[in-house]
């Protein structure tokens, strides 16, 4: 759990003591007995209602982000049962696992319009473009990418550790990697490409002025029910959408599970699960079904 992740859920908690008119102390998850225990039971079913329901801010919350807040709040429990010596409720979570329905990766040719879409050499979506490019070649996480150095651009490969899984990465200079990472050589990878939530905002501005305009699918889980959503491309593409397009492409030119492990520092499951998103209108496409004009 980072600091952030508890701001975010700290905030969203009170929120929810807001809206039921009851603040609540840590004391009120204490487990003594089974009625302390459907007392503490109660609390958190109410606050995983408020999640699916409002969210915070008003926003239902899809049961994958439900899930992922739940979650921090069981670590925050588990911290507290260490620092006070007490046994506070148990199994702060929602049951399933984290599902990732029709989420998108970009296809060769997007790919390929964000690399050659024209942008001032000095300007912060320039450097944005180069990272975009650089992580579909790499497929690291956001957290990943500051550790890069690119004055190894020289070097064959580079190992960098994921921070959040403590797992090796290979990062391999092909020619276009080494390129880019030349360029910052003597500066160092611009700070401007660092912080998550500006870099995911500027990404889609790129994507736009690439042309990345084809509707896509938006699928999200709510209390278990799909909700879909029509939605031009570039206003979904994330730094995780990049991820997803190095593997999913790898996948699709047939290179080895065992290649594409080694160089994202992922579970080989977990690829087969959440990353490989083959494109769903080239998918339809090649069994022949076209659209009816």
């Amino acid at each position: 759990m980072t600091i952030k992740q508890y701001k975010v859920v700290l905030n969203t908690w009170r929120s929810f003591e807001n809206e039921v008119g009851q603040t609540f102390l840590i004391s009120d998850f204490v487990v003594k007995s089974s009625q302390d225990e459907n007392k503490s039971k109660k609390i958190i079913e109410k606050f995983r209602r408020f999640l699916i329901d409002k969210g915070g801010n008003g926003i239902p919350l899809s049961d994958n982000s439900t899930r992922a807040k739940l979650k921090t709040l069981n670590t925050f429990f588990r911290w507290c049962e260490k620092e006070l010596d007490t046994t506070l409720i148990r199994n702060v979570r929602m049951s399933g696992e984290m599902i990732s329905k029709y989420s998108i990766s970009l296809t060769k040719e997007e790919v390929n319009r964000i690399r050659n879409v024209k942008l001032d050499p000095e300007s912060h979506l320039h450097h944005i473009r180069n990272f975009m490019v650089l992580m579909t070649s790499l497929g690291l996480r956001f957290s990943e990418w500051g550790l890069i150095r690119p004055e190894l651009y020289k070097e064959p490969y580079q190992l960098i550790v994921s921070p959040k899984t403590g797992k090796s990465c290979l990062v391999i200079h092909r020619d276009e990697v080494r390129q880019i990472l030349s360029q910052y050589e003597k500066t160092g990878i611009p700070r401007s490409v660092l912080t998550n939530q500006v870099v995911n905002r500027s990404i889609k501005e790129v994507c736009e002025l690439s042309g990345l305009t084809r509707m896509v699918h938006k699928t999200l889980t709510r209390d278990g029910v799909d909700h879909h959503q029509s939605v031009p491309l570039y206003s979904i593409v994330s730094t995780h959408t990049l991820r997803r397009t190095k593997i999913t492409l790898d996948l699709n030119e047939g290179r080895p599970m065992r290649d594409v492990v080694m160089e994202t520092g992922q579970d080989e499951l977990i690829v087969k699960k959440h990353y490989d998103r083959r494109n769903l209108d080239e998918f339809v496409s090649s069994l022949g079904i076209q659209k009816v004009e």
